[in-house]
């Protein structure tokens, strides 16, 4: 494991979906959320998402970190119903900028606005 301390107080960012409708439009393999964020020094980093989706079919959700797929998610139902998805990753980055989002490969089901969906990114320096 690593044996750096951490030495100054996790930085938070929560970022709610701001989308309107439930679910809302949104093309499949786009960003649903997306938020870039400079280090200013290499640093731990865990990123999640919450979301809902509903859908008569598999739905795979991806995050991304840097437009590469770091974890993904899939839910299957055969009706329609709102189903939950969390994804969470951790990893260390290099100072700079880095964009953290998540995209759906099917179109218009995921969200229901900010009760529903959110992004938080959590540095630790």
């Amino acid at each position: 494991g690593d044996s750096r301390p951490i030495t100054r107080a996790p930085r938070v960012k929560y970022l709610p979906d701001t989308r309107t409708g439930c679910p809302p439009t949104q093309d499949a393999n786009t960003d649903i959320q997306a938020h870039t964020l400079t280090l200013a020094s290499s640093a731990d980093v865990r990123f999640e998402i919450e979301t809902v989706t509903n859908s008569i079919s598999r739905v795979d959700h991806h995050l991304l970190v840097d437009g590469v797929a770091q974890k993904s998610s899939l839910t299957a139902n055969t009706n329609a119903a709102w189903q939950p998805v969390r994804i969470t990753w951790g990893g260390t980055l290099a100072a700079g900028s880095h964009t953290f989002s998540y995209r759906s490969n099917t179109a218009n089901t995921t969200g229901c606005g900010s009760t529903w969906g959110s992004m938080m990114i959590t540095v630790y320096e």
